[in-house]
């Protein structure tokens, strides 16, 4: 029986390491910190240029680790209103109950420069369950 509870502690321990070890070294950078707005002003460039000018972002999750970065969040105005969609390229679809409000967005450092791989705006299922696959980022950097 010792030898049996051993075993299974040696496996329930063996377990969590290799899981700590896939989830790798991912952080999420304080705010304000130099990383994380380098991330954002990188996400921002394309947002702006769907949404319009004046956007920023309310993270709902940042993760950051080997060269990648993966943030799932919503953006609107700096004052806090709502982004209005009727003026959007998204409009129709938003009036149709087709569209939500998240964003999310897949980085890869480049040359000390953060570049965006995949972005969707206003997507209403796990947009981005594929791009593990599709651009090779680490499971770990959606926090899987």
């Amino acid at each position: 029986m010792a030898l049996w509870r051993f075993v299974c502690a040696l496996a329930f321990l063996s377990c969590g390491i290799s899981c700590a070890a896939m989830a790798g070294d991912f952080t999420t950078p304080e705010r304000g910190s130099a990383e994380r707005s380098a991330i954002m002003d990188a996400i921002r460039v394309p947002v702006e240029k769907e949404l319009g000018p004046r956007v920023v972002f309310v993270v709902d999750q940042l993760r950051v680790g080997e060269g990648w970065a993966f943030l799932s969040g919503r953006p609107q105005r700096p004052s806090g209103a709502p982004i209005d969609y009727r003026l959007t390229p998204y409009a129709e679809d938003h009036a149709a109950g087709l569209f939500d409000d998240g964003l999310a967005a897949l980085l890869q450092m480049d040359d000390g420069v953060w570049t965006v791989r995949a972005l969707s705006i206003g997507h209403t299922d796990v947009i981005w369950e594929t791009w593990t696959q599709d651009h090779g980022a680490p499971r770990g950097v959606f926090g899987w």
